[in-house]
């Protein structure tokens, strides 16, 4: 997780999801968007595309 601070402005934070070492997917709680980094990402990329709980309990949780 990283969180950045700008002065006057909110707080933002991202997530990195990694498999084996490798990066597979970024979320992004500014926007809401998950982003897929490696072609092994994709199956996991269908499971968030078709359940938003994730994606809901990541922005709950900020």
């Amino acid at each position: 997780m990283k969180c950045e601070r700008e002065a006057g402005r909110y707080t933002s934070a991202s997530w990195q999801f990694a498999f084996n070492g490798q990066i597979t997917h970024l979320f992004d709680s500014e926007n809401g968007e998950w982003t897929v980094v490696q072609p092994a990402g994709q199956q996991f990329q269908g499971t968030l595309d078709s359940d938003q709980l994730p994606h809901e309990g990541l922005q709950w949780r900020l």
